[in-house]
């Protein structure tokens, strides 16, 4: 293997594991607190958060006061979810199609919590642990989406309603 090869493949593997390991990590901070696992989070986030977090506020009666099945089965899912992504990364898995359902949940991630920052910047370490590069398309979306997150989400989404109504 020639060197550049070397250092490039070194590269995308230790941000591979780096990745693996702060995914596992959150993972296990989510179980820890039990705050995912009963659903007390997405309801807390249902209730209190910002528009966009109040997202799944629809799929429960938030005058009972305690999570639905609903909210645990979001909860779990996204628990699932990670743990899921966590040990495919922990194995090495380079599948298209697993690197193609991560980048959609980061972007519904980033557009729910408001925080699209963040996830470009993990769309692009995945680009570069899969090494595939990122296109042209996907560039662009996440450029755009970066520019709607420096207005916030939340606001364009207060903003639209206020025109629908």
């Amino acid at each position: 293997m020639a060197q550049g090869n070397l250092g490039s493949y070194l590269f995308s593997f230790y941000l591979r594991l780096t990745l693996a390991i702060a995914m596992l990590a959150a993972f296990l901070q989510k179980v820890l607190a039990g705050t995912y696992v009963d659903g007390t989070y997405i309801y807390w986030l249902s209730m209190q958060g910002s528009p966009t977090e109040r997202l799944f506020s629809f799929a429960c009666d938030l005058s009972a006061g305690v999570p639905c099945l609903a909210h645990k089965l979001i909860s779990q899912f996204i628990l699932l979810w990670q743990l899921s992504v966590g040990v495919l990364l922990l194995l090495g898995i380079r599948s298209l199609i697993f690197l193609t359902i991560e980048i959609g949940f980061l972007l519904g991630a980033g557009l729910f919590a408001d925080e699209m920052n963040f996830q470009v910047l993990i769309i692009a370490l995945l680009c570069v642990v899969f090494r595939v590069g990122m296109p042209a398309w996907l560039l662009l979306i996440c450029l755009l989406l970066l520019v709607i997150d420096v207005f916030g989400v939340g606001y364009l989404f207060v903003e639209m309603m206020r025109y629908v109504s």
